[in-house]
Formats: structure tokens, C-alpha cells, sequence
């Protein structure tokens, strides 16, 4: 029994020494460089890349999930607070024109996620969440089961040239914003 006490004695020394032994140099060897991120609002982080000339090639927007003396139980984006910032950071008219409508309030989707494009001229901003199960199979929307809904010609959504309003209602969990005419080092 002494030398299983032992044992424990050493190894609780090593793995102490260890923990104390870190610095910023191991740190960042391991790990890389920190990534920088930038409180755009109480409850948003933006951290940004820089193309080779040192301008801004994409922000990702993302919830702010603590500060020092409060923690967010958040995980997604509002929309009224995000639509302040990006229209802060980059108003319409530093968007340019819109290259098309946007999607009138529908998701694109793959594996395990879902995105919307909202395409300007100078600049792409990307919603993107999670894929639940009920928005996957249409759940919680109102299901026609009429005989007649079969012979109706299906309507087609109206195309709307707007701002993304028809998001209002988003869970978005990360936003980017990409400029259509920067590269980004490594894309």
C-alpha cells in the first residue's frame, strides 16, 4: 500500500509541475497564435481575417459567451442585435447592391447544418445553425391534409428584393461576412 501512495505522490508532483510549467511560447507552440475577437455588442464576438494587404477579408460573428463578470447562456445570434452591428460595421451602402433576392425566409441544407447567402456586390453574408430534427422534416408548420391540396397548382413564393427581415425570426449561431474581391491567406 506504501508504494501505490508513493506513486500517487509523484505523479500529483509531476502533473503540478507541469500546470505551472506552461508559458505563452508552449502555449501558442502547441496551440498556435490566439485568435482575435472583438466585443461588437453585449452579447456578439467578431474575430476577423486580414487578406496579405492587411484589409479585411471576413469577420465571423458569433455569440459572446462570457465576460468577467457575466456568463450568457446563449448559443444563438438575435437577429435585432445582430442586424445593428452589421448595419454599424458594414452599412448597405458599403455592401453594394444586392446580386439577387435572398432566399424569402427558406434554408439551404446538408448534414447536421443548415445557411442562407445574402449576396451584395461587394460582400457575402452567411447565416449558419445547427440542423434540428423538427426544421428538418417541416415540424411545427401546418400540414394541409385536404383532397383538394393535390389538384391545386402549387403558388410560388413571390420574390421579394429585400434585406434579410424575412430572418427575423433566425437561429443563426455564427454569421460571416466574406468580401467577394479579398482572399483570405489559405482559402
Amino acid at each position: 500500500m506504501k508504494l501505490i501512495a508513493k506513486v500517487a505522490i509523484v505523479m500529483t508532483v509531476f502533473n503540478v509541475v507541469s500546470a505551472f510549467g506552461q508559458s505563452r511560447m508552449k502555449i501558442e507552440a502547441k496551440f498556435g497564435r490566439p485568435v482575435n475577437a472583438y466585443k461588437v455588442s453585449e452579447r456578439i464576438w467578431m474575430s476577423p481575417e486580414y487578406a496579405s494587404d492587411g484589409k479585411v477579408c471576413r469577420m465571423t460573428f458569433y455569440p459572446r459567451r462570457f465576460s468577467s463578470t457575466t456568463t450568457y447562456l446563449i448559443s444563438q445570434l438575435s437577429f435585432n442585435e445582430f442586424r445593428s452591428v452589421i448595419d454599424a460595421i458594414v452599412p448597405v451602402g458599403i455592401r453594394g447592391p444586392q446580386k439577387g433576392p435572398f432566399g424569402n425566409g427558406h434554408w439551404n441544407a446538408s448534414d447536421g447544418g443548415r445557411w442562407v447567402n445574402f449576396v451584395y456586390e461587394r460582400l457575402t453574408i452567411t447565416y449558419v445553425a445547427g440542423l434540428s430534427v423538427n426544421a428538418a422534416l417541416g415540424m411545427g408548420e401546418p400540414v394541409s391534409l385536404s383532397d383538394n391540396e393535390g389538384t391545386k397548382e402549387q403558388e410560388k413564393p413571390k420574390r421579394i428584393n429585400e434585406d434579410f427581415t424575412l430572418y427575423g425570426d433566425s437561429t443563426a449561431e455564427i454569421v460571416t461576412v466574406q468580401w467577394n474581391d479579398r482572399k483570405c491567406p489559405g482559402r
